[in-house]
Order: structure tokens, then C-alpha cells, then sequence
């Protein structure tokens, strides 16, 4: 179990020693987690929400993490939500609600403590359930898949790890920790998967678990493969315009599984499932069937469907930022925006995630601009020495109509520095000269 917990810190490069932010509920993963993180040497920040859903049984929560940090020698911050106020003025469920406060206080440490990683306590027994959990809405290859065991800033330790065997560490170390009455009830989708469904799929088959993770696995390699072969479909089949989309029915004729084809194209095209899965039956209709949404309509005309834009208009008010804006968080649309200023110190490391931009803060000039695209935009994207249009960068990056008029522009002077979530410009990335990086974290909120 350790040597599992320890494989994945050294995957993603964390190093003894290291700082880490670590979410701490009370609750037995969280807690062993914890033990096992200081066991591998980190210097562990305890994080803790409570969101006042609970009454006493929060507060005993807070105390006894309160307590665990004194016990472990470990800083911590502990953050109080009013959860169902802030869910009823926003108009989104408590779970969203908490969902999007905690990742909120979270990333506000990650600048605080100056830390890579935030880590949770996710198990294989909740991987089993949000992979079912997708099964069962409707998803693609990619939601089989389950959680990645990092990405982003958030790491997953316990991801290889049953819940059986942290509740056999905990006896065999005598942990103590907090039980959730919430957690038994199966008022909730998530609770009725873990106490009704799951059993009853474990007492068909007593292997069930073990054989859904190991499947797990095979499609993660899978989509691998499976990517390729949708990019090759999708070259082939698919012909984007300024505001229509064109897919060549004839050409999807070629490839086996037309259908799984068809859908997985209409998902990188920023399709919702359902809309996805309604439209793959148009290729067995006659001219002039259609499908649509509030906001496609996919047609099905001859030997091609034609996917638009029913009315969006996606452009954002442009947004100037000073330096003294750094220090807070910025949301446009359904995406917010993190920024921290590092003082560049050796070994620091990198992530390669494109929703992380890492630029030279000593080559920026403020206040920076966030904007929609314009026409005749150009960049230097990291690693060229020569400038590219905006609109020929996108189509190199298969952007559908939506996607390219959802992409919010960094500049700073008259130069773009960022394409936010995909390329920074090469002219701001870090050097052997960098003393100092703007970090940007980019986070989609729906």
C-alpha cells in the first residue's frame, strides 16, 4: 500500500521534503493519507473546509483536525463555508457549491505556502464509482476512464489503494479518525452506488471490483490508441468554416464502428452527450432530419451533417489587470483564473499542463489584457521562432467553432503572451535569466 502511495508522488516528482497542501476532512483516507505522506518525508500543510452542513458533527470535525495537527506537527488552515447561503445566491446544488469553495481555498494556499500539489484522498473504491457514475449518465471513452492520479495542481495518492486496505492500515496503526453519518445513507446517487449497487455487482461476482479496475486500466491504454484513430477520422471527415461545421458522412463510411466514430468526433466538437448520442443516428436518416439543442443544430444534409451555432455570442468585455490584481482570483464566463508571483529558486519545477502558464514576469508589461480573439491576431507559440495567425494555430489544434470563440487572449503591451489553455507565446517563456514567474492557473467552473 505505502510502495503504491509512493510510486505515483514519484511520478509526478515530488520529492522528500517538498511542500504539499493536503485536504483533510477527519475521515479515514484523508487521515491515513496524511500519516503516509509524512511518513515519505513531505512537509504536509493540513487543509480544512468546513462547509456547516452537519451542525455539531462539522465542528467536532474541525476540532479533531485541529487536534491531528497539533499531534503531526503540521501547519494548517481551516476555512469556515456558508455553504447553503452561497449554493442559494448562486443557484447551483450544495455539492457544486462546496465543489467550487473548497477548490477556491484550496488554490488560495497552493499561493500562500508556495505548493505544486494539493493532494485528496481519493481511493480505488471511488474510482470504481465515478467511472460508474459516468457509465450511467452517458459518456465517452474518456469518462471510463476514471480519475487521473495527478493533473493540474491536484495528486491522488490513494488512488491504487482499496478502501479495505486503509481500513486495514488504520487498525494496524491505530488511527483514529471521523466517521460521516452522511456517508451511509443512500439518499445520495453516489452513497447508493457504494452500498447497494457495488455489493450486489461484488456478491454476482466476488472479483468485481479488482475486474473493473483492471478494466479501468485497459481503457486508459485504450484511449490511447483510440485517440489516434478518432484524430485520423476526424482529419479525414470533418470540415470546419467560420460558422458551420461539415461532416462527410461518406468519408465516415471507411472506418469501422461509424457510429462510435461519429460520436467521439461530435464530442471533441464540444457536443453535450445527449445531443452526441441523439445525432449519430442521423446518418440512417433522409435529408432534412435534424437534432438540436438550445444551442446546436446538428442537419443531416445528403451525404454530410451540418453542425451551427444556434444563437451564442461568446465574447467577453475586455479586462485589464494590474499588478496589484495578481493577489486575487479573476472568473470570466464559467472559467476562473489563479495567479501567483514565484521567485524563481533552482530545481523549480514545471508543469506541463497546458491550463498552467509559466511566464517571465520581468518581460511582461501591465496592466495585462484578457480578451476574445481578433481577426489578424499572430503569436510565436513555445518552441517557434516565427510568428502564426491565431486562426491557422487553431485550426493545427482542431478547434471546433465553439471552442475557438470561447478562447480568451493574454497580451501584454501589443503582444500576446498566452493562448489560455493551450500555448504560451515563446518571447515570455522562462529562461537562465528568469528571477521571477507569473504563475496562471486556468480552472473551468461548469
Amino acid at each position: 500500500m505505502i510502495k503504491s502511495v509512493y510510486n505515483i508522488l514519484e511520478n509526478a516528482g515530488i520529492r522528500r521534503k517538498d511542500k504539499i497542501i493536503c485536504a483533510v476532512s477527519g475521515g479515514i483516507d484523508s487521515v491515513c493519507m496524511l500519516h503516509i505522506l509524512k511518513s515519505y518525508g513531505l512537509d504536509c500543510i493540513i487543509a480544512h473546509c468546513n462547509f456547516q452542513l452537519r451542525g455539531e458533527e462539522s465542528n467536532g470535525d474541525e476540532e479533531f483536525v485541529r487536534q491531528l495537527a497539533k499531534e503531526l506537527d503540521s501547519s494548517i488552515a481551516v476555512k469556515t463555508f456558508e455553504t447553503q447561503k452561497f449554493a442559494s445566491d448562486n443557484g447551483i446544488s450544495i455539492q457544486m457549491a462546496a465543489r467550487d469553495l473548497r477548490f477556491d481555498f484550496f488554490v488560495d494556499l497552493l499561493t500562500e505556502y508556495k505548493c505544486q500539489y494539493i493532494a485528496l484522498g481519493h481511493n480505488s473504491d471511488d474510482q470504481i464509482e465515478t467511472v460508474l457514475t459516468n457509465f450511467i449518465r452517458g459518456t465517452g471513452l474518456r469518462g471510463l476512464t476514471g480519475m487521473a492520479e495527478y493533473k493540474e495542481c491536484f495528486i491522488r495518492p490513494l488512488l491504487n489503494v482499496s478502501r479495505d486496505n486503509i481500513v486495514d492500515f488504520a487498525k494496524e496503526k491505530g488511527i483514529s479518525f471521523r466517521e460521516d453519518s452522511t456517508n451511509k445513507t443512500i439518499k445520495y446517487s453516489r452513497n447508493k452506488l457504494r452500498h447497494v449497487v457495488i455489493p450486489a455487482l461484488s456478491e454476482i461476482k466476488p472479483s468485481a471490483k479488482e475486474n473493473m479496475l483492471k478494466t479501468i486500466d485497459i481503457l486508459k491504454d485504450n484511449e490511447e490508441i483510440f485517440n489516434d484513430y478518432i484524430t485520423q477520422a476526424y482529419k479525414n471527415c470533418v470540415s470546419v468554416e467560420k460558422d458551420l461545421i461539415r461532416i462527410s458522412t461518406k468519408a465516415l463510411e471507411k472506418y469501422k464502428s461509424v457510429k462510435t466514430v461519429l460520436f467521439e468526433i461530435l464530442l471533441r466538437l464540444d457536443l453535450p452527450v445527449n445531443l452526441a448520442s441523439d445525432s449519430v443516428n442521423l446518418i440512417d436518416s433522409q435529408t432534412g432530419k435534424y437534432c438540436e439543442s438550445d444551442n446546436y443544430l446538428v442537419l443531416k444534409d445528403r451525404d454530410e451533417l451540418k453542425i451551427s451555432l444556434k444563437q451564442i455570442s461568446n465574447e467577453i468585455k475586455e479586462t485589464k489587470l494590474s499588478e496589484e490584481d495578481l493577489n486575487k482570483k479573476l472568473v470570466i464566463q464559467n472559467i476562473e483564473y489563479h495567479f501567483e508571483i514565484i521567485e524563481l529558486e533552482k530545481n523549480y519545477q514545471i508543469s506541463k499542463d497546458s491550463n498552467i502558464a509559466f511566464l517571465d514576469y520581468n518581460k511582461l508589461d501591465f496592466p495585462l489584457i484578457i480578451r476574445s480573439k481578433k481577426e489578424g491576431d499572430k503569436f510565436k507559440p513555445l518552441g517557434m521562432n516565427n510568428f502564426k495567425k491565431l486562426s491557422d494555430f487553431f485550426v493545427d489544434m482542431k478547434l471546433s467553432m465553439t471552442e475557438k470563440e470561447r478562447i480568451h487572449v493574454f497580451q501584454t503591451a501589443d503582444n500576446i503572451c498566452w493562448i489560455a489553455g493551450f500555448r504560451i507565446d515563446d518571447r515570455y517563456k522562462l529562461s537562465s535569466d528568469t528571477k521571477k514567474i507569473l504563475k496562471i492557473l486556468r480552472r473551468k467552473i461548469v
